[in-house]
């Protein structure tokens, strides 16, 4: 369980009721360890995540949205179980310039946005990478295609449609080791 700081406020986050109570326990002794006895008021800044339960573990999440499948439906079951997580990395496949308009709308206030589509910039299909903004400081990134030139818009000989792989080295806040995190869609 964790609470989080997003650029709207507090998240409080937990797989289950006992790990959100944790979290919220945590919070009351967060304000009860700053709060004023005679106004009863508090004045509590959070500028990093507060664990409930500390490590240095962080979750991750792989997605495939299904650009084909892109119905009411879809959509709201893609939008809670992303939510009903909230993973740390979340790495998502198919995801079309629609997909990622709808995908950036909601999770931006918790996450940093990175990758291009395989056609370039905005265009076609993207397998963007998420971190959570409180997490994880970005080092380097970048979007490359799976080709003989990976700089470059292309695909390999044989292949269907232009490939790519969206990386991010980042170092973790919490006790500033470095890794890097790699997201793909391989062609069928």
């Amino acid at each position: 369980a964790e609470i989080r700081k997003t650029d709207t406020g507090l998240l409080l986050v937990g797989s289950d009721t006992t790990a959100l109570a944790e979290a919220v326990e945590v919070l009351l002794k967060k304000i009860d360890a700053v709060i004023d006895p005679e106004t009863r008021q508090a004045d509590l800044t959070v500028t990093e995540t507060l664990n409930a339960t500390p490590g240095s573990s962080f979750s991750v999440m792989s997605f495939n949205v299904k650009t084909a499948d892109m119905t009411a439906e879809r959509k709201s079951g893609v939008r809670s179980m992303i939510l009903s997580y909230l993973p740390d990395l979340l790495g998502i496949q198919e995801a079309n310039p629609t997909w990622m308009t709808l995908l950036t709308d909601i999770y931006s206030p918790y996450y940093h946005i990175l990758g291009e589509g395989r056609n370039g910039e905005s265009a076609g299909e993207h397998t963007p990478i998420f971190f959570a903004k409180d997490r994880f400081e970005l080092l380097e990134s970048g979007t490359k295609w799976l080709s003989d030139t990976p700089d470059t818009v292309s695909r390999v000989d044989g292949s269907i449609c232009n490939r790519v792989f969206t990386y991010a080295v980042l170092r973790r806040t919490g006790d500033g080791k470095r890794f890097l995190c790699v997201n793909t869609h391989t062609d069928h």
